[in-house]
């Protein structure tokens, strides 16, 4: 049994900006400034573009090492998910299309999760999740209405890779997901991902989500002769911050060797959403609702 011992989504004291983030490169604390004008419109432009705005040595050293440490000593008592899903995570079968057709072709994931009750307020990790900078940004690069989730369990988390392990093909529920870096695999673990091929969550892009996982994985499903689009890999060195567009871009983590940590922080167009109990369970084995 874990023992958890942070339970308040409440901030502690918090920290100076300049204590977490790389202000020099990233003026996040001014962006109506020209350069945090700049910023925000080369990461909405690749966000466009590619699917995915990223932004390297975007901590400080001093950041990074805090964060890697907790997230390091957390990683033994993740909860482990082994399990399978279609590439657009639904939970249903259509039963007028076979088995193999993209739409039902189930794919193993196996990633652990850190909660963010396991994580504490005062280090550098939901230290930077609690920085209001970090939401502003959000909201200007992504141009929506974003709230920080009042999950206990899911608001800031950290998954944890293996030897073995990876996440297969899908697309995310979330709109979008902004990830930071902390420690890369020895090998493998790219994070691999499309440019936008959805429109809407009710566009399923069939023929361009079957393609990539034709010609980029081991599974073969249906419809087959599209034309795969391009594939991507983010960059992945410790302290990158990565936006991503996850809902219409396809993407997946590639097999890993050794050890791979990344922190997810999550928003939601929904001030004080909370995941429900059945997806709590799923990812971190327990369900827990605010103020509990």
């Amino acid at each position: 049994m874990r023992l958890l011992l942070f339970f308040s989504l409440a901030a502690a004291a918090p920290r100076r900006l300049g204590d977490l983030v790389n202000l020099e490169r990233y003026p996040i604390g001014d962006l109506s400034s020209a350069e945090g004008r700049a910023l925000v419109e080369k990461a909405q432009r690749d966000l466009q573009a590619t699917g995915c705005a990223s932004f390297p040595c975007f901590l400080t050293a001093a950041a990074l090492s805090d964060a890697v440490a907790e997230a390091t000593a957390a990683a033994p008592g993740a909860f482990e998910t082994d399990d399978t899903h279609n590439a657009y995570q639904l939970s249903d079968t259509d039963a007028t299309l076979p088995t193999s057709h993209v739409r039902n072709k189930q794919m193993r994931t196996r990633v652990a999760s850190t909660a963010c009750d396991e994580l504490a307020p005062s280090r550098a990790i939901r230290a930077l999740y609690a920085c209001d900078e970090l939401l502003g940004l959000v909201k200007a690069i992504t141009g929506k209405s974003a709230h920080r989730l009042a999950d206990p369990l899911g608001a800031a988390s950290i998954n944890v890779f293996r030897s073995g392990w990876s996440h297969a093909w899908h697309y995310d529920e979330s709109e979008f997901t902004v990830t930071l870096s902390l420690v890369q695999a020895a090998e493998g673990g790219a994070f691999e991902f499309t440019e936008p091929l959805r429109r809407s969550v009710d566009d399923l892009a069939y023929e361009t989500t079957a393609a990539v996982i034709n010609d980029h994985s081991d599974y073969a499903v249906e419809p087959a002769g599209a034309a795969c689009p391009a594939v991507r890999a983010a960059p992945f060195a410790p302290g990158t911050l990565q936006i991503f567009a996850g809902r219409s871009s396809l993407h997946r983590v590639s097999e890993v060797e050794g050890e791979r940590l990344v922190a997810v922080y999550c928003f939601s167009d929904v001030e004080g959403f909370v995941n429900s109990p059945d997806v709590q369970r799923m990812f971190w084995g327990r369900a827990v609702r605010p103020g509990r």
